[in-house]
């Protein structure tokens, strides 16, 4: 028998140098089984880099094997589980699964604008959750995510679809974290049946407003290296230590940017500007003897 208590979600999502995303789950359970079978998530067999499943009550970390749509653990005996048994002699037990995926579901602007995405969770009943995005991404609308629900009890379907924003907003490793509780309405009516339950979660990212004035400014300076380029080169511009300064130091800004892993606003617009500008930087300090 095996019977789930809660189970509490932490999506962690990369979006370069390749598309990636790091899953930790918490489960606690009660069971007399000493191999345990739990339902993988939707659609990523395939796409599992690595799993490592840890027994947090017992203090290591656990063999599995991997199915189509499953995993079976070897909890080994349970009475060396630091854990009471309950009154039907069944232990409690609390896992901790890291899963590292590649090819997460993640639609990208086509102008470095954010990404679309989603996860499916089958078989648990998503109690607790965080989000965390990119360095200069956001969850838009304040952290909304969409929740879509559906419960199979025998031959009824029923489908529930609810709109949440993050109840709570930190910050993990410089990166946002946004905290959401599902809501008591929706968890009643998840604890009250005995179903087969699928839940897809879906949310939209976009750049954090205060990068938006990189992109500007790349522009600006791309314009102006590009007239000062011509004017270096024809002989009517003269040196000026004002804007080599003002130059170098955009330039170190978004190299700091960019090695961080920010994500920033029309990134390409961003790296083309600055590849002109490290030509006429270096046009400026060829013409310098003669400025």
């Amino acid at each position: 028998m095996i019977e789930v208590i809660m189970d509490r979600w932490c999506i962690e999502d990369q979006i370069r140098p390749s598309l990636g995303r790091k899953i930790q789950m918490l489960v606690d359970l009660y069971t007399d089984e000493n191999n345990l079978k739990l339902p993988l998530l939707n659609g990523i067999r395939e796409s599992i880099l690595e799993l490592n499943v840890y027994g947090v009550n017992l203090g290591r970390e656990l063999t599995y094997i991997k199915g189509d749509d499953h995993i079976t653990i070897d909890l080994g005996n349970l009475d060396s589980w630091t854990s009471t048994k309950d009154s039907r002699g069944l232990t409690l037990i609390r896992l901790k699964l890291i899963f590292k995926i590649i090819d997460p579901n993640f639609i990208l602007s086509k102008m470095d604008l954010g990404y679309k995405t989603f996860l499916d969770v089958y078989g648990y009943k998503l109690d607790k959750g965080s989000i965390i995005v990119p360095l200069g991404l956001k969850v838009e609308n304040n952290g909304e995510i969409e929740i879509d629900t559906t419960m199979k009890c025998g031959e009824k379907t029923e489908y529930f679809k609810e709109k949440f924003q993050a109840d709570h907003i930190d910050i993990h490793d410089k990166k946002k974290r946004y905290n959401f509780n599902v809501k008591k309405e929706l968890r009643e009516i998840l604890d009250s049946e005995n179903c087969e339950t699928e839940i897809k979660v879906t949310y939209n990212t976009v750049n954090e407003n205060k990068y938006f004035i990189i992109p500007i400014v790349s522009v600006a300076f791309l314009i102006l290296a590009l007239i000062r380029s011509y004017g270096l080169i024809t002989g009517t511009t003269n040196f000026d230590i004002r804007y080599l300064a003002a130059a170098v130091a955009f330039l170190g800004l978004i190299i700091n940017f960019i090695r961080d892993g920010y994500e920033l606003p029309f990134r390409r617009l961003i790296s083309l500007s600055l590849l002109i500008l490290i030509v006429e930087v270096s046009l400026e300090l060829i013409f310098l003897p003669y400025g």
